[in-house]
């Protein structure tokens, strides 16, 4: 068995249009062969361009949701700072009313 190293550097040598010797080229062909199996693993494993939009949609459709949550948190945020503000206005108004 050739190593990772071996092989790319005889497919380097094959892809540049060297001449390889019959042993090189049948331990190049042996490299593909146990490294085809592997890579359609790899294939196999990744999600199809179908199942990462549909998963994008998905993800698109969380933050709209989640963007409309903030919103409206931030809506009431703003709303109870002015009853803080006005609370604090009548605190002060009090206070000032009270004799010294």
């Amino acid at each position: 068995m050739i190593t990772n190293e071996i092989g790319q550097q005889l497919h380097d040598r094959h892809t540049r249009g060297e001449a390889l010797t019959d042993e090189d080229r049948g331990r190049l062909w042996e490299w593909y062969a146990r490294l085809d199996p592997e890579e359609m693993e790899r294939l196999a494993a990744n999600p199809s361009p179908e199942e990462i939009e549909a998963q994008m949609q998905q993800t698109a459709a969380q933050l709209v949701v989640q963007a409309r949550r903030i919103e409206a948190l931030v809506t009431e945020n703003v709303k109870l700072r002015r009853e803080v503000a006005a609370l604090r206005q009548r605190r002060a108004a009090k206070i000032a009313e009270q004799p010294g």
